[in-house]
């Protein structure tokens, strides 16, 4: 959900605001916010801008940002966007010290489309071969996610400096990496082990019960090297 809401200000009546020639001030033209894209968890690199006030000099341009924090300038770059950057954005436009108008943006962070279906708590390794697991569990002491049957256990570990349960967003798929963002997905059965070398995995949060998903991953195995794609459903009960 968006939403955009634009205040005509009185800059001569503000207070704490010091005043302007009239006609200075009705030089600013009114503005909207918009962005480059919609807001997708870790996956879109964020831009919000107005359009620049054309011909003008001194036009001063004041963010204030979810967090408290303030920035400057017709467009500031978010990066890759994650839940802390959810909430209102309140841009002040003004001349001469003083402020003629105001607009704001809610940022709604979004999950992105996950591409693929799936049933509940199943590793499907290709179209006729996958696993079914009727124990799921996330232990926060290891920071691992557990699942197992009475043939094949998948465990998922993520960053030890995590606290608590992960938060939603997505991660990356990734052996041995520091960032806070990554996991180590790994499947044993029989005498085989498979593991995910690369891609990523979505991961939910609903009640601090969590659910993971991917969609047609690389998957290996450790020992012949061999390599597939691999779709994952797990969900704590």
């Amino acid at each position: 959900m968006i939403n955009f809401k634009t205040t005509i200000l009185i800059a001569a009546t503000l207070v704490g605001l010091s005043s302007c020639e009239k006609e200075e001030c009705l030089d600013v033209e009114e503005r909207t916010i918009s962005t480059n894209k919609t807001a997708f968890y870790r996956d879109s690199f964020l831009t919000l801008q107005v359009a620049p006030q054309q011909g003008l000099e001194n036009v001063d341009y004041s963010w204030t940002l979810p967090d408290g924090s303030t920035s400057n300038g017709y467009q500031i770059d978010l990066g890759y966007v994650t839940p802390e950057d959810e909430g209102e954005y309140l841009l002040e436009i003004g001349k001469g010290g003083c402020s003629v108008f105001s607009t704001s943006y809610f940022l709604d962070v979004q999950m992105p489309p996950i591409g693929c279906s799936l049933d509940s708590n199943r590793l499907q390794i290709t179209s006729s071969n996958g696993f079914t697991f009727t124990n799921v569990s996330y232990d926060e002491s290891s920071k691992r996610l557990d699942a197992y049957n009475s043939s094949a256990s998948i465990y998922l570990d993520f960053n030890s400096s995590i606290i608590g349960k992960p938060k939603e967003g997505v991660y990356s798929l990734t052996p041995g990496s520091s960032s806070i963002y990554s996991v180590y997905g790994s499947l044993n059965f029989g005498f085989s082990q498979w593991f995910f070398p690369s891609g990523y995995l979505y991961v939910y949060n609903n009640n601090n019960k969590l659910t993971v998903k991917c969609c047609s991953q690389p998957f290996r195995n450790s020992a012949s090297g061999t390599e597939t794609t691999a779709s994952l459903w797990l969900s704590e009960p």
